[in-house]
């Protein structure tokens, strides 16, 4: 059993992953989106059926999981909104991947996460980045077991 002190210390350690999960919540209900960020939106909202998702979504270049997400958002809530939550959830896990198995310290993990890219192009802007720094990251955190288990 843990005592109050070490749960105490193991909160103010998360407490920037904490400010990361507020501070991109504000940011992205208050960034209008772009253009590419309501194509993918549009594309998937206008889709009918998966078969249909699969056809409007060839020429976007882009991979498919991210539109398979959106289709399946755009089934629970038709909001544009919807999208950017979802977008943020997938960012805070990957922040939260990449604070927990990351080897560097504390202050280097927050100033990459609230560095330029990290917070601003994948985790503010809704766009399909945030699944290959989410893939990224869980890669890194497994690529350790690589030598006591084959999968």
């Amino acid at each position: 059993m843990t005592n109050p002190s070490q749960q105490g210390k193991a909160f103010l350690a998360i407490i920037p992953l904490i400010v990361f999960a507020a501070a991109g919540l504000l940011a992205i209900l208050d960034h209008a989106m772009w253009r590419d960020e309501l194509q993918a939106w549009t594309l998937a909202r206008d889709s009918n059926s998966l078969v249909g998702l699969f056809q409007n979504h060839i020429a976007e270049g882009h991979p498919t999981l991210w539109f398979l997400i959106l289709y399946a958002t755009k089934n629970l809530v038709n909001d544009p909104l919807a999208m950017q939550l979802v977008h943020w959830f997938l960012g805070v896990v990957s922040a939260a991947v990449f604070w927990r198995f990351s080897p560097f310290h504390r202050i280097q993990k927050t100033l990459f996460l609230f560095g330029y890219f990290p917070f601003y192009e994948y985790f503010v802007i809704s766009r399909n980045y945030v699944l290959a720094l989410f893939f990224c990251f869980l890669f890194c955190a497994f690529y350790p077991l690589r030598k006591r288990t084959y999968l």
